[in-house]
């Protein structure tokens, strides 16, 4: 029966159907149940006059606006015409989609009972029918290289042996991807969709002007103020503050859709003003300064300790430097070098430098190291206590010892100095 329905589609064996759509459309539309700025029943006869022409996809297309645009009752006729329309185009999986939907609601239609037992005949020569389920219920599934607007599951789907995409959407949960393997010669495929609720996030920020101001979250740092981050609804404990310094601590409870705005103090310090009023004074030197307290015995002792710090830091180098020349000493009998009249082996030499690297050369650099170190320490130490020293003994006779910040205008622009006085 398809041969004698090739010419064009619909043709004569569907006419009945476009009349009886014009016909369904031109009431809806006279009896006001459907608004006249969508105009469906211009729609349609495009369509049926694009389709007459040729010119399938373009009719295709409109049908399928026209689709979602008419009552559930008429969608069988637009059906029909798409079933049709994609046989003349060669889509078969699109034809017997359509023709399958049309005759679920009119059985009784012989003619594309026909259509469809044609088309499902040339299917089963290339094609594996897939049955394709969803779990929840009313989920859209998008074909690969398909309509855009998707189809209804459960849906029967013909596909080409091979890798075949497939994608589930609905409202309120996670897109699906799913990769259906289609393997010719087994049958039909079964494929289930499993969509899960979508996760809902809240949001927490910590506004601040403070530099080096870090947030962390549980115990984790997780950058610096000024900061946002989407989080999974829940409680937190949220703690602001510098390296070194008590920080700021709080439970937070995060909701989904909403955000949790907090400004801690100590992320917003507030610069403390100038003791005097520099502006008014450019060109004077001011001192901002404060009289020295005699140190006690007590205030000193982290200068002697950085004193002893640095004085065994350099005899810990002087350890070092011992073992480093004990033990090329003993290199230096183990591979010696020998003499004209006894050579020693070639290798000795390159063993010599091997176990000078390893074991040799590390105490060197660590002696050093702990040379300078040491040496730093214990003079920087001593330079403290020497102005410690010097400030009380000025304090007992009366005089001002002072560390001073003198501001000054010189003629080609304004300088900071320093000044440090016993």
């Amino acid at each position: 029966m398809a041969g004698n329905h090739d010419s064009t589609v619909p043709g004569k064996e569907l006419s009945r159907f476009l009349s009886a759509l014009t016909l369904a459309l031109a009431l809806l539309v006279s009896g006001g149940a459907m608004p006249q700025d969508k105009d469906p029943i211009g729609l349609f006869n495009d369509a049926s006059d694009l389709a007459e022409k040729g010119q399938f996809e373009e009719a295709v297309a409109i049908w399928l606006m026209v689709a979602d645009a008419i009552p559930e009752k008429y969608r069988p006729v637009i059906q029909v015409n798409l079933g049709l329309a994609y046989k003349k185009l060669g889509k078969l999986p699109q034809a017997w989609h359509h023709l399958s939907r049309y005759l679920a609601v009119k059985p009784e239609d012989a003619e594309a009972a026909g259509w469809l037992k044609e088309v499902d005949g040339q299917l089963r020569e290339t094609h594996v029918l897939c049955h394709v389920s969803c779990k929840p219920a009313d989920v859209r599934i998008f074909v690969q290289g398909e309509s855009k607007e998707g189809y209804p599951c459960p849906l029967d789907w013909w596909f080409e042996p091979g890798r075949r995409l497939l994608r589930g959407e609905k409202d309120g949960f996670e897109q699906k991807l799913d990769v259906v393997e289609v393997v010719s010669g087994k049958g039909e495929q079964s494929v289930e969709l499993v969509l899960l609720p979508a996760e809902k996030w809240g949001y927490i920020e910590v506004k601040g002007t403070g530099k080096s101001i870090q947030v962390f979250l549980d115990g984790m740092l997780e950058g610096k103020v000024p900061f946002r981050r989407k989080l999974k609804p829940g409680t937190y404990e949220l703690m602001v503050g510098r390296p070194g310094e008590l920080p700021w601590k709080k439970q937070v409870t995060v909701a989904a859709g909403e955000t949790v705005v907090e400004s801690p103090e100590i992320a917003n310090p507030v610069e403390k003003p100038p003791e005097e009023d520099l502006a008014t004074q450019l060109g004077t030197p001011v001192h901002v300064a404060a009289k020295a307290e005699p140190e006690t015995g007590m205030g000193a002792w982290w200068k002697w300790t950085l004193v002893g710090a640095g004085v065994a830091a350099a005899a810990t180098g002087g350890v070092f430097s011992y073992l480093a020349t004990s033990r090329n000493d003993q290199l230096r009998k183990d591979y010696p070098d020998g003499t004209a009249e006894a050579p020693a082996p070639l290798q000795h030499r390159d063993l010599y430098n091997q176990a000078y690297d390893e074991e040799v050369q590390p105490k060197v650099i660590s002696s050093y190291v702990l040379y300078g170190t040491g040496a730093a320490m214990a003079l920087a130490g001593g330079i403290l206590l020497m102005v410690g020293d010097a400030s009380a003994k000025g304090s007992d006779k009366g005089e001002d010892r002072k560390l001073g910040l003198a501001p000054t205008l010189l003629p080609d622009g304004a300088a900071l100095s320093f000044t440090l006085s016993w």
